[in-house]
């Protein structure tokens, strides 16, 4: 009939475009979608990893830098007591009360290997006079990082020299490094700087992280 225009069907071929190019969209869509969890993954591995780090360094800081005397052992006089190995490290200390209880403590932290693994363990006790160092390795670790693939830990003495063992019990270090690889991820160098402190003390020394050991 005159008037009536004839419609027009799409053909095969052009359906056929028509979902190649629906389906190259999407596709382009699920790897943008694949790439941004991805990429929120790290972000959130990221994020673990600085708050573990600052969460380390704070305690390391908040504990190590505060000493105090007291008898540990069979020690007849009040000392301090610090015990210095190259990946042990055992102390007596003041733990400041956000942390826990407060109060003189006795602390142990060492890099111990597992089936899964190294892990930097600590454990800590409450101070009574004539505690046995002995006590802390029959008790579960308070805190415990896993996935540690270094730690090392060096003392400085009053000549400037560093040193990874610390033998002198009269004194404590003037300096405490420590060295931390995590995840394949080398952590900034904590330093302390410790103090011999009153049981009641709540100051303590400097610390420093991103130091050099040396």
């Amino acid at each position: 009939m005159m008037g009536r225009r004839r419609q027009r069907a799409f053909t095969l071929i052009e359906v056929v475009i028509a979902l190649t190019l629906v389906s190259l969209v999407m596709l382009g869509l699920l790897s943008a979608l694949r790439t941004f969890a991805r990429s929120s993954d790290v972000v959130d591995g990221a994020s673990s990893r600085i708050e573990e780090m600052a969460l380390v360094s704070r305690f390391l800081g908040a504990t190590v830098s505060r000493l105090a005397k007291g008898r540990v052992g069979d020690t007849s006089a009040a000392r301090p007591y610090f015990v210095g190995g190259e990946r042990t490290l055992a102390w007596l200390g003041i733990l400041p009360a956000r942390f826990g209880g407060g109060g003189l403590h006795l602390f142990s932290l060492a890099l111990e290997e597992g089936s899964g693994g190294a892990s930097l363990t600590l454990r800590f006790l409450p101070y009574s006079p004539g505690i046995d160092p002995g006590r802390l390795a029959g008790i579960e670790p308070q805190f415990r990082l896993d996935g540690v693939g270094g730690f090392e830990v060096s003392y400085e003495s009053r000549d400037g020299a560093w040193a990874p063992q610390w033998n002198e019990s009269a004194r404590v270090p003037e300096r405490i490094a420590f060295v931390l690889d995590v995840g394949g991820m080398r952590w900034p160098d904590i330093v302390v700087q410790p103090r011999e402190l009153d049981s009641g003390a709540a100051g303590g020394g400097e610390i420093v992280i991103g130091g050099s050991g040396g």
